[in-house]
């Protein structure tokens, strides 16, 4: 696995060999852990009530892990247009 240089506050895809595949805004780091507010999917773990979903934030050990940068996430949002166009 990676240990390659990751920054707080930006968005990366973290594929861990022991949590499994999701998207999340890295709060912390240092040499050993990352702690990822997860934006988009979950975490898995092998007991029910410690895996994470969207909203929570997970810590990771970064020997166990590769950081993919993705794009921040993009949401549509209705416009206050007073015409009424569909979005």
């Amino acid at each position: 696995m990676s240990a390659a240089t990751i920054e707080v506050g930006k968005t990366y895809r973290v594929n861990s060999s022991r949590k499994g595949v999701f998207i999340g805004i890295v709060t912390q780091a240092c040499d050993t852990w990352a702690t990822v507010l997860i934006t988009s999917g979950n975490a898995k773990a092998m007991l029910d009530y410690n895996e994470r979903e969207q909203g929570e934030e997970i810590t990771v050990r970064r020997s166990f892990c590769t950081f993919t940068p993705a794009g921040p996430v993009v949401r549509r949002v209705p416009s206050d247009d007073t015409e009424g166009g569909e979005l």
